[in-house]
């Protein structure tokens, strides 16, 4: 006998075959199974996907995509102008259906694509030793036999997490003529997969539902210059547009492409800094300054800048400096010195900043000489940690 409830997307149900029950508990994507043999499981599983899952078929064992428009579905001898216009119709037609889609092999005969697959994702076979192999020379293939078997025996899969289904779901593509203007003929498409698709509400991460659009990437490095990180951004640019599943990108693709351009900026991240600088020198009306010295490859060694705003804390906060030489950066291991006072709330206040290359008596006398001539006066207290190298200083 068996029953079911449905309660708020909470699907529970119970088998009782002669003297065993069991039970699946279904929360959104995650099924348990209590107290049941490997049978009864498997029954109950059937059953499950028969009542929720309507692209499955019993018959095939295979899962059909349901598209709302039935012009989104590929047919064989469907033209198109060319493979990119094919694979954003397929892909379309993925996001409809639940899955993602990829270029797969090629045939090129006279430098033109005559036949090209657009399968799953998720489709082919991991790769083998062994097809790693068949790369290799003739010379290195044609080693002994003994060797060869010995290689067979340990053949193993990559050490990857990607996880290959053999899914046959695909399209391909012929070329109908040897010119590139020439268009191209869906040869064949198979719609069904052998794995469960994407549901109602998972279809929002898909990857082609995640694609980042330039609005996007320009918000990205608007909120950055307000020292927004990649996760607040994402915040902020839901509460514009509503849901989650209208912003389209999850806030680790932000994340991502934030990393991605701190790899473009790469080596120039110290021509951007010191172009900041001559920024705020314009911008200022001579209320910033800056200081620095360069090796003889052209890396900065000592950098010292002050904008007005710690001036002006200094003319009325100015008695008693506090630094510490005891930051470093991540990235170049370099010194960070601030310096620092306390206002008459009793809050800490920046006067100035230092990067030193190291933590020595003559940049540290560097760094204090630059802060003499642009606050023009002494403070009457000088507050240090115990450095060696700050106690020697004159």
């Amino acid at each position: 006998m068996a029953s079911s409830s449905n309660q708020a997307q909470n699907f529970d149900y119970t088998v009782d075959i002669e003297s065993s029950s069991g039970k699946i508990l279904n929360n959104q994507n995650n099924v348990f199974i209590e107290g049941v043999c490997d049978s009864t499981a498997t029954s109950v599983i059937e059953e499950f996907v028969d009542v929720f899952d309507d692209s499955f078929s019993r018959t095939t064992n295979l899962w059909k995509p349901k598209v709302s428009d039935p012009k989104l579905k590929p047919y064989s001898g469907q033209w198109f102008k060319d493979i990119e216009s094919c694979f954003q119709f397929y892909t379309q037609y993925g996001l409809q259906g639940g899955f993602n889609v990829r270029k797969s092999t090629q045939k090129v005969k006279n430098k033109k694509i005559v036949t090209k697959y657009i399968i799953f994702s998720h489709g082919g076979h991991h790769e083998t030793s062994i097809s790693k192999l068949s790369k290799h020379s003739d010379d290195a293939m044609s080693e002994s036999s003994h060797t060869s078997s010995a290689v067979g025996d340990q053949v193993r899969r990559r050490n990857t997490i990607t996880k290959k289904c053999e899914c046959s779901a695909k399209v391909i593509l012929k070329s109908l003529g040897p010119l590139d203007s020439d268009p191209y003929v869906v040869s064949c498409f198979i719609e069904v997969h052998n794995h469960p698709l994407a549901s109602e509400s998972g279809k929002e991460f898909l990857r082609a539902n995640r694609s980042m659009t330039a609005l996007q990437r320009h918000f990205i490095l608007d909120a950055s210059k307000s020292n927004l990180g990649a996760y607040r951004a994402h915040g902020i640019y839901k509460s514009c547009f509503g849901l989650y599943s209208d912003v389209g990108p999850t806030a680790v693709d932000f994340q991502n492409w934030m990393r991605y351009i701190k790899l473009y900026i790469g080596k120039h991240d110290t021509d951007m800094l010191l172009q900041k600088f001559r920024d705020k020198h314009e911008t200022s009306d001579g209320g910033f300054c800056d200081k620095y010295q360069t090796d003889s490859d052209g890396h900065i060694t000592r950098l010292f800048w002050a904008d007005l705003r710690g001036r002006k804390n200094y003319d009325v906060f100015g008695d008693v400096v506090s630094f510490d030489a005891t930051y470093h950066t991540n990235k170049y291991g370099m010194v960070f010195m601030p310096f620092i006072g306390v206002d008459n709330h009793w809050k800490s206040v920046t006067f100035a900043s230092a990067l030193l290359d190291h933590e020595n008596e003559t940049n540290f006398t560097w760094a204090c000489e630059k802060f003499l001539k642009v606050f023009c006066r002494p403070p009457k207290c000088i507050i240090t940690d115990q450095c060696l190298a700050e106690s020697h200083m004159q």
